[in-house]
């Protein structure tokens, strides 16, 4: 009987996804939401502290802002919005 095959090339469907959090708004990328495939180019860098040394993060991405979610934002507060990403490329370095 014929039917359907799963098939694994190695990456689930959203393995490059990303979610990030923003203090206020953004109008820069407000203003690449729903763009091209790869518009969107982003570099998030940080340290890990620890009693014995420091370690470097850094993540760059290239995707597009698929979600834009603003909260509950209100006059004269401090606001957070959160953005999705689907990414085409993704790097993790760190030392």
């Amino acid at each position: 009987m014929p039917g359907s095959v799963s098939v694994d090339f190695g990456l689930d469907d959203g393995a490059l996804d990303l979610s990030f959090a923003v203090g206020g708004a953004d109008a820069h990328l407000f203003s690449r939401y729903a763009g091209s495939l790869d518009e969107v180019r982003l570099r998030f860098s940080g340290e890990y502290y620890s009693d014995a040394d420091i370690r470097y993060v850094d993540i760059e991405v290239r995707g597009r802002i698929t979600e834009i979610d603003m909260g509950e934002a209100k006059q004269g507060e401090d606001t957070e919005h959160s953005y999705s990403m689907k990414n085409t490329w993704y790097r993790l370095s760190g030392g």
